[in-house]
């Protein structure tokens, strides 16, 4: 009779297998949230941008800026909410956008893994630009330092970072 030779995979090669697998995951998955919350601050930035831009545009046309974002000449995705937010709207995980006259424009989130945004409108500062991530997750410092720089100048430089 012939010596039949099983084939097949030890118990150590699957261990190994699994080892490797477990180690790529642990370094990919971390990676991904982070480029996920990287790019919903980036959408965050860019409707900031856009507001900013319509309150000038409103600024020149009326002489003031408004509170009142319905005014503005803008229109916002469905899933992000304009002004305050509300007991419904506290835990969605969108960024809420709101326009505070003369000073500043926001976007701002109750998700402790993503950062707050910070626009100014003021005609002598226009380039004020801040990633705000005060009281914020590690990760959430952690996308706003790989956005900006930390602005000495700022009330608390470790939490607001100048974007550029």
């Amino acid at each position: 009779m012939k010596n039949l030779q099983k084939r097949g995979f030890t118990l150590i090669e699957l261990l190994v297998v699994v080892l490797i697998i477990g180690i790529l995951a642990a370094v990919a998955v971390p990676q991904y949230q982070k480029a996920v919350a990287k790019s919903r601050a980036t959408e965050a930035i860019s409707v900031l941008k856009t507001l900013k831009q319509a309150q000038m545009a409103y600024f020149l046309a009326n002489g003031d800026f408004t509170d009142d974002l319905s005014k503005l000449d803008v229109e916002i995705q469905a899933d992000s909410f304009l002004g305050d937010v509300t007991e419904e709207t506290a835990n969605s995980h969108k960024y809420y956008y709101s326009c505070h006259g003369k000073t500043y424009c926001s976007a701002k989130i109750y998700n402790e893994d993503l950062p707050d945004f910070e626009f100014s409108n003021k005609p002598d500062d226009p380039y004020r630009h801040y990633c705000l991530a005060y009281g914020k997750s590690a990760k959430a410092h952690d996308v706003c330092k790989s956005m900006g720089t930390s602005d000495p100048n700022a009330w608390r430089p470790e939490d607001y970072f100048l974007l550029n």
